[in-house]
């Protein structure tokens, strides 16, 4: 029962990335060129994928929730004791899940403004196709500063935790 706690917080990690990835693939090509003829499409068709949003939301709350209480489960006496290179990565993966959500602001109000079409499709610079663009730059970031630390550092804290 030890062994799975400990790997938790990586598994939980590991399903976060795994979005992070597929976000990107499966909706970047929804924001096209500007000098692409799709891109009138892109605008319309893009609220209409932003449905996505609450089950997306369930998804990340549920991976993060996962690593985050189990990574403190795991600082907890009984299952840390003689584990101390383990329990600070499993802290550092802990700040670095918390980390996640400082991206949160940004992110969410771009997916909203999406979703209800707060666009303006006359101007490259206020339409959905470059909110979209400017969301796959925020989720790249988060991404890489954020959920690929914490995923590493469980990975080393699981392998150190189960020497």
């Amino acid at each position: 029962m030890a062994a799975l706690l400990r790997v938790c917080p990586l598994l939980g990690a590991t399903s976060s990335m795994t979005f992070v990835v597929c976000e990107d693939f499966f909706i970047r090509p929804l924001a096209p060129a500007p000098q692409s003829d799709l891109r009138r499409h892109a605008n319309r068709l893009l609220p209409a994928h932003g449905r996505w949003l609450w089950p997306g939301l369930g998804v990340v709350g549920a991976s993060w929730g996962l690593s985050i209480a189990t990574a403190i489960a795991n600082l907890r006496p009984p299952v840390a004791q003689g584990g101390g290179a383990a329990d600070k990565w499993y802290r550092a993966g802990l700040c670095f899940s918390a980390l996640h959500f400082a991206f949160g602001y940004r992110a969410m109000w771009l997916l909203w403004t999406i979703r209800k079409d707060g666009n303006d499709d006359e101007d490259e610079k206020k339409d959905n196709v470059a909110y979209m663009k400017a969301w796959l730059r925020v989720n790249f970031w988060r991404g890489l500063l954020a959920d690929l630390p914490s995923w590493l550092c469980y990975l080393v804290a699981f392998i150190l935790a189960t020497d």
